[in-house]
């Protein structure tokens, strides 16, 4: 019997868990509300930024997948600052 699984919503969790699924031998099946915004005409112009935490990159590697994302991934993020009320706080 073939194993299926269907995902509601392909952002960051639920794509990750698409991959889980998949490696676990599962045919997966996503469905997300909204349109690709890479395809999108927006007048206005676009831009599609991600950053990845030290915990994104561990998810990545404990998917198995992090040297495909290391291909197109641009820039390395080594530190992030946060804004508490106008005093910055290294992480």
């Amino acid at each position: 019997m073939e194993k299926k699984v269907i995902i509601v919503g392909a952002g960051l969790v639920g794509s990750l868990w698409a991959v889980y699924m998949q490696k676990a031998g599962y045919q997966v099946v996503i469905y997300e509300r909204r349109s690709d915004i890479r395809k999108a005409e927006i007048s206005a112009g676009k831009s599609i930024n991600l950053a990845l935490s030290e915990r994104g990159w561990n998810s990545l590697k404990a998917a198995g997948i992090e040297k495909e994302i290391e291909k197109i991934f641009k820039i390395f993020m080594k530190k992030k600052k946060i804004n508490f009320f106008y005093k910055l706080t290294n992480f």
